[in-house]
């Protein structure tokens, strides 16, 4: 067992071993995929939602992100505000980490009690924060859920991919969506994203904001604590936690 769990994905290609069968899923529909050239989250141009831009781009870049977030659930960022030198040097410093020598890595490495990574669930998941910022790279591989068809996210030079989770579908009361999404594994080259999950404090209890509560909108989800936890436990058994917010 102990062998088992000490096995890295790196190991494991350099010796040309096959992957063991809970990380290799065979039933990927790929008629449900529709290519990034066809569609793709919509684009937001942080730049024109700021104070030096007309009124009327104003509000209508921030009509086209509502629309994004409340469809969708996620959107692709530019001209965001962060240099796209500082985004290099994270994507150099992440592709470093994992190319230095295992022995190297182990020294930061979880004991096999500690949570390291997503284990063997090949299964599609919503995020349980309140939003998630990822950094890519040039690989596609993301994948939105969106109308029974699967998106794949584009790769665009220095933009950032805002996804909304749970806890923001939970305090909008369910104006925003926590979109399901997945990851395809590239055969021919290596893909590295760095994820920023962004979450209330656990102890803190969250639940709809009151102005998003009316007649024509009426109360989706209870007041909940520690949701983090509460997702962790359900992932693990592949279904999604948020029902049990709803009231």
């Amino acid at each position: 067992m102990e062998a088992l769990l000490s096995k890295r994905v790196q190991e494991m290609v350099r010796n040309g071993e096959e992957p063991p069968p809970p990380y290799v899923r065979r039933d990927v529909n790929y008629t449900q995929i529709v290519p990034s050239t066809l569609c793709s989250p919509p684009i937001i141009d942080f730049g024109l939602i700021s104070s030096s831009t007309p009124l009327t781009k104003q509000k209508e870049e921030l009509q086209k992100l509502r629309s994004a977030l409340s469809s969708w659930g996620c959107f692709q960022a530019i001209n965001h505000g962060t240099s796209s030198t500082l985004l290099d040097k994270v994507r150099e410093v992440a592709r470093e980490f994992f190319t230095q020598p295992m022995e190297q890595k182990k020294i930061i490495s979880k004991g096999v009690k500690e949570f390291e990574g997503y284990g063997a669930d090949p299964v599609p998941e919503e995020d349980g924060s309140g939003y998630t910022i990822i950094l890519q790279d040039d690989v596609e591989g993301l994948q939105v859920h969106r109308k029974d068809k699967w998106f794949t996210v584009s790769t665009i030079s220095h933009a950032l991919f805002i996804l909304m989770g749970d806890q923001m579908e939970i305090m909008t009361n369910g104006i925003f969506k926590s979109p399901m999404h997945r990851v395809l594994v590239n055969s021919k080259r290596e893909r590295i994203s760095v994820a920023m999950f962004y979450t209330p404090e656990p102890n803190k209890e969250i639940g709809p904001e009151q102005g998003l509560v009316n007649e024509e909108q009426p109360k989706l989800f209870k007041k909940v604590k520690d949701y983090a936890d509460t997702h962790w436990e359900y992932y693990q058994r592949g279904r999604r936690a948020i029902h049990v917010a709803k009231v």
